[in-house]
């Protein structure tokens, strides 16, 4: 028999009515992250003002979309971290919270494992954002040098 063929299966056995019944399936494996707005919605790019801060939240998903699991904690990374922090990040690695610090645009990754056993298979998802220039809140005023004034001209006209 070809083992290879029961790898990444999921096996069941159940006794029913006297009987032993086995069942094979195909177990869920995640490609890669969904990342979700705050209202929950799935999305691939993220705009903010560069003084503002987002909470993010991503699900490893397998082909179909459907949540999937992972091998460990996810980890998250900036690919220019110039732009912005990325903070409380939550201990089963699913959610984080992005600080803006200058505008500009970069990539949050989440990365994880899929491979739910011994070895690794690495997956990577990217979160496109664009850090906008804040609104004006005043002006900034500046002076130039101080000089005498010209005097006004004491000539009576005729």
């Amino acid at each position: 028999m070809n083992f290879n063929a029961l790898y990444n299966t999921e096996i069941t056995i159940q006794i029913r009515d006297s009987a032993i019944v086995i069942g094979f399936r195909q177990k869920t494996v995640a490609v890669g992250f969904r990342f979700f707005n705050p209202e929950g919605e799935p999305i691939t790019m993220y705009q903010m003002r560069y003084n503002q801060q987002v909470p993010l939240s991503g699900q490893p998903v397998d082909k179909d979309g459907n949540p999937a699991p992972v091998d460990g904690v996810p980890t998250w990374t900036l690919s220019t971290p110039d732009f912005a922090t990325l903070t409380d990040i939550a201990p089963d690695g699913l959610s984080a919270t992005l600080k803006g610090i200058k505008p500009g645009s970069f990539q949050v990754n989440m990365n994880g494992d899929a491979d739910l056993g011994a070895g690794v298979k690495p997956i990577t998802s990217m979160l496109d954002v664009e850090l906008l220039p804040g609104e004006a809140v005043g002006f900034e005023m500046q002076t130039g040098t101080a000089t005498d004034q010209t005097p006004a001209s004491t000539k009576k006209s005729k």
